[in-house]
């Protein structure tokens, strides 16, 4: 576990970085020509992104499962930018640190908290009848599923943020 937990780790980080450095570099570039691609794009992302992690997750494959995962990563890594800029263009002055903090604590409290929480509780109910791998396996599944009920939530933002650009 320990070796898989090494992998996994340098999958998630390499991709996350070269998501926020590469596609905030193509971000910036679509930003400049529009502004609402700031809050356009991360849904489309956070989409694309729920796929490749089952995909990584059933994979017969080692490698193939860390390459679907460092892609997904990089794809998460280029959202991260946009929703945080977003945060900060659509908000006045006085406001933007209130805004700041109230999307880290939900980041935090859902991404954080309740997911590994979810994942743990879901892996223990199935841990019986699948056996402790499968069972993790299932829980990830499961929990990311919720990735239509984020893309919900960023299109709701994308729409409020237009209203506030124009």
């Amino acid at each position: 576990m320990a070796e898989v937990g090494k992998w996994f780790g340098l999958a998630m980080g390499l991709g996350t970085v070269c998501g926020a450095v590469f596609g905030g570099w193509i971000v910036s570039r679509l930003v400049a020509r529009d502004s609402a691609w700031m809050t356009r794009l991360p849904p489309w992302l956070l989409l694309a992104m729920w796929p490749l992690y089952e995909v990584a997750l059933f994979v017969p494959s080692a490698s193939a499962s860390l390459a679907m995962l460092t892609l997904m990563a990089a794809i998460g890594g280029t959202a991260y930018g946009p929703v945080l800029a977003a945060v900060q263009s659509t908000l006045s002055p006085a406001t933007r640190a209130k805004g700041a903090a109230v999307n880290g604590f939900f980041g935090s409290l859902i991404g954080i908290g309740c997911g590994p929480l979810v994942v743990g509780l879901l892996s223990d109910f199935f841990a019986a009848s699948m056996g402790e791998g499968e069972s993790l396996k299932t829980a990830l599944a499961i929990a990311v599923c919720a990735a239509p009920i984020g893309t919900l939530f960023l299109i709701f933002g994308h729409r409020a943020a237009i209203a506030r650009l124009a």
